[in-house]
């Protein structure tokens, strides 16, 4: 892998969004904590508006991709 992070969407249509918390560490597992800015990207984590991203060199702009979903 070459980068991971979250995203948030704000294209509703192409469901993508840009890069709003990198990942630290690409070693498996990959774990974390971040806090949120504000309660509206709080709001978008809880209503599903975050996803995984893990970029490689064969697929730069992401190999494996990850929606947040609350359950």
């Amino acid at each position: 892998m070459t980068a991971g992070h979250l995203h948030r969407i704000t294209n509703t249509t192409a469901l993508t969004g840009g890069v709003e918390i990198p990942f630290t560490s690409l070693t498996s597992p990959i774990i974390g904590t971040f806090q949120l800015a504000n309660q509206n990207r709080v709001d978008s984590l809880k209503n599903g508006f975050y996803y995984a991203n893990l970029h490689t060199t064969t697929y730069p702009g992401g190999e494996i991709r990850g929606d947040i979903k609350k359950q």
